[in-house]
């Protein structure tokens, strides 16, 4: 099994009510993506704990796209910026997440 490749992006919220506190004004919205990464796409992934201090999600920039794996570099604001990453497609027994390509990151 492999792991899908989503479009995540934010969106407004429909149901946003300005006098509730507990509304928000937007919403993430995620949806099957309908290409293949890319060299420059911002991408948020599961490192299964093995990022230093524990910190299990990604943020990273791809930098390379191989058949089996592509290789992407930490970003700043995620824990450990500048650490390169190789990660399969293949789904890892302990790690069934999926890959998510952010629309919305900003530099």
């Amino acid at each position: 099994m492999n792991k899908q490749i989503i479009f995540k992006s934010i969106v407004p919220n429909p149901a946003y009510n300005p006098a509730d506190k507990n509304s928000r004004p937007n919403l993430w919205h995620h949806e099957p993506a309908n290409r293949n990464l890319q060299i420059g796409d911002v991408v948020e992934f599961l490192c299964n704990g093995r990022g230093r201090g524990n910190h299990v999600r990604v943020f990273a920039k791809v930098t390379k796209v191989n058949r089996k794996t592509f290789k992407a570099l930490e970003l700043p604001r995620s824990y450990s910026p500048g650490t390169n990453w190789i990660v399969h497609f293949e789904a890892d027994p302990d790690n069934y997440s999926n890959i998510y390509i952010d629309l919305t990151w900003k530099e």
